[in-house]
């Protein structure tokens, strides 16, 4: 008698323990703590907060159905565990922390950070986050968890171009124009910028003494970084003509044709409104003259607006 009691005592703590082992193991109650954060405002965060607790429930893997799922509790005395979320702008960027505190004790179970590009990115950011501190996932750096880039978050969207005018100045020799000395360049134009390159649509002039060079043309700029200041590498094509030395400004031979140039700098200030640009400038005509074939150099300096 007494053993027939003890093993059904026995049977009942077991399903207990089982059912309490597969309810820990595949759902959870989880409190959600305010979101905090430096320089990032109160409506920013405020949406932080819900979409934490969105993620809870959408955190759970292999869910079937909602009692499978992570579930939010709003009563903070009940908590046994916390999500302590955390954001800090950096620049354009967010970094978000989030961190699993247990209630009683405040020891911090697990934590990660993750850094978005855009605060338009908060959503794919806070859930990837909330995944991998509830599973306590630590392959953080992987697959699942990391910089969130821009591409990654809208790999469809349009990057829009800004529309910029610029203008540069500065000293130039010309080549096979019977011209020895250092002459003055201008250059000036359009060009749309897309943070990693951009185009021009522009012309060049360069006068030295009675010889001199004009051009017209289309070219691209690509950049090493992403940043504020990057250093570039330069292509123009269009077409171009050049004079020669003479008597006089029109006396000297005349040469037309396409023309090619290419260069390298390095621009600062590109997240302002006004880029300043320092360069240099290669260019030559796809025509010979009796000199021989027309080219230039210069160095430049020069501002978009």
């Amino acid at each position: 008698m007494q053993m027939t009691k003890f093993i059904g005592l026995g049977s009942v703590a077991l399903t207990l323990c089982v059912g309490s082992f597969v309810q820990n193991s595949f759902a959870g109650e989880y409190f959600v703590e305010k979101a905090t954060g430096s320089n990032i405002s109160s409506t920013t965060l405020q949406s932080a907060t819900e979409l934490f607790k969105i993620s809870v429930s959408q955190s759970t893997p292999d869910a079937k159905n909602d009692s499978d799922s992570n579930r939010v509790i709003e009563d903070e005395t009940k908590a046994i565990i916390r999500l302590r979320p955390k954001l800090v702008k950096l620049g354009e960027s967010i970094i978000v922390d989030l961190a699993k505190i247990e209630a009683k004790t405040e020891k911090i179970l697990f934590s990660a950070q993750l850094k978005a590009a855009h605060a338009d990115e908060l959503d794919l950011v806070i859930k990837r986050l909330t995944r991998t501190v509830i599973n306590e996932d630590s392959s953080q750096g992987k697959d699942r968890l990391g910089e969130v880039t821009h591409s990654e978050a809208t790999p469809n969207e349009l990057i829009p171009a800004k529309n910029l005018t610029y203008f540069e100045f500065g000293p130039a020799f010309l080549g096979n124009l019977n011209q020895p000395n250092v002459g003055y360049l201008f250059s000036g134009g359009y060009s749309w910028d897309v943070t990693s390159a951009l185009v021009r649509a522009g012309a060049t002039a360069i006068i030295d003494g009675s010889a001199g060079w004009l051009d017209g043309h289309i070219g691209g700029t690509v950049f090493f970084q992403q940043r504020s200041t990057s250093p570039y590498l330069l292509g123009d094509f269009g077409f171009g003509f050049s004079g020669s030395q003479g008597n006089g400004l029109l006396d000297g031979e005349k040469t037309g044709g396409f023309m090619m140039a290419g260069g390298a700098g390095v621009q600062f200030f590109r997240n302002s409104t006004i880029h300043v640009d320092l360069g240099i400038r290669l260019g030559f005509l796809f025509k010979t003259s009796t000199l021989g074939i027309p080219y230039h150099g210069g160095l430049h300096l020069g501002l978009y607006f």
